[in-house]
């Protein structure tokens, strides 16, 4: 973890989004992804929104649970990230 306010660099995008679009069913509440890539709810909801103002994730509220999903734009995300490997 780092000092700084914000998402952790720590962390990187493509390991956000391939968390989510790998679970089944492929939504995930905040928590979950959190557990997924080992960093703090609150940090995780803050890399979260960012990617959703991005266009990658989506996101809407399940009761009590704001869950989110990938995108056509996360999906496009990963297959251009990958290509870059």
């Amino acid at each position: 973890m780092t000092d700084r306010p914000g998402p952790n660099p720590s962390v990187s995008d493509e390991a956000l989004i391939r968390a989510i679009l790998e679970a089944y069913p492929p939504a995930l509440g905040t928590s979950d992804v959190a557990s997924k890539v080992e960093l703090s709810s609150e940090a995780t909801r803050r890399h979260l929104n960012r990617l959703e103002e991005a266009g990658y994730l989506s996101t809407d509220m399940l009761g009590s649970v704001r869950v989110w999903w990938v995108t056509p734009d996360g999906r496009a995300y990963l297959s251009e990230d990958s290509s870059d490997q």
